[in-house]
């Protein structure tokens, strides 16, 4: 029998809970920033949204007006850096922004830089000794080229771009894989020349219909990643129509490469935030 007054000490549930949430796996944030508003950005930004909600990611997705100053996008970019719900970052220009990714690559925080585009991520991965999942661009087009089950090894690849911080990586990534490779600006003079001997021919150069047939090797692959809205529900791609009659593999506008690049994206994100989470217990 308790005969002498008490008080009782008070179990804190909250506090409990808190603690078992906190182990609890959360849901992977992904943050992406568009510069301008054109219709390419738009239908990536709603494939990204359709990804996301299949997967369960987190998406937060800020719009910039294409003529926004640097400062405002490297604001953006700090404020991605700083949110622990956050884990990639990354950021989508408009043909029309007046800057390219060399301008903000060194905002990013390298172990949310999804794109891998900070000098460092860069360095590392051309070094062989890659810290961060493969880009989801160079992922889906490493994708394409194994679906195509074709022996690259000695196979010549010209990638036609002018998108300065994907160059490097992505001529490093076919020569790896045992190919000579190199880019070639869309304006070059002799582009066609350079083009008519590829057998991996990757273009981005957001031009429609700037490779035409007479451009491309007999049984070539072909990735064709520009896309521009031409009419009416119509889109073109880099790639001419004639070319399908050419080439033996190719990768259709806007079916094609994009939203396997986005689904790389989403699967990166994945593996950025297990990689946080592991490192934050």
């Amino acid at each position: 029998m308790i005969t002498e007054a008490t008080t009782a000490r008070l179990i804190d549930g909250q506090l409990l809970a808190d603690q078992v949430l906190a182990k609890l796996p959360r849901r992977p944030g992904l943050g992406t920033i568009s510069v301008g508003n054109d219709l390419p950005l738009q239908y990536l930004n709603s494939k990204q949204r359709v990804a996301a909600m299949q997967t369960g990611i987190k998406l937060y997705q800020r719009q910039l007006p294409a003529t926004a100053a640097k400062a405002r996008l490297v604001s953006l970019i700090h404020q991605y850096n700083d949110d622990e719900t956050i884990d990639a970052i990354t950021v989508q220009l408009s043909p029309l922004a007046h800057f390219n990714l060399n301008y903000f690559a060194t905002a990013l925080r390298p172990d949310k830089d999804i794109n891998g585009l900070h000098p460092v991520n860069v360095k590392t991965m051309i070094a062989g000794r890659q810290a961060m999942p493969m880009p989801p661009l160079l992922k889906a087009i490493d994708t394409v080229l194994k679906a195509a089950d074709l022996t690259l090894k000695g196979k010549r690849a010209v990638i036609v771009i002018r998108n300065e911080p994907f160059r490097e990586p992505l001529t490093w990534m076919l020569m790896h894989q045992g190919m000579a490779a190199e880019w070639v600006r869309p304006d070059d003079p002799k582009l066609a020349q350079k083009t008519s001997i590829a057998d991996v021919l990757i273009s981005f150069c957001s031009r429609p219909n700037a490779i035409t047939a007479v451009m491309v090797k007999p049984g070539a692959i072909v990735i064709d990643g520009g896309m521009s809205w031409v009419g009416p529900e119509q889109w073109a791609g880099d790639v001419a129509p004639d070319v399908e009659q050419v080439a033996s593999w190719l990768t259709p506008v806007p079916n094609g490469i994009w939203p396997l690049a986005i689904a790389m994206l989403m699967q990166n994100t994945v593996q950025l935030s297990q990689r946080r989470q592991r490192a934050s217990q």
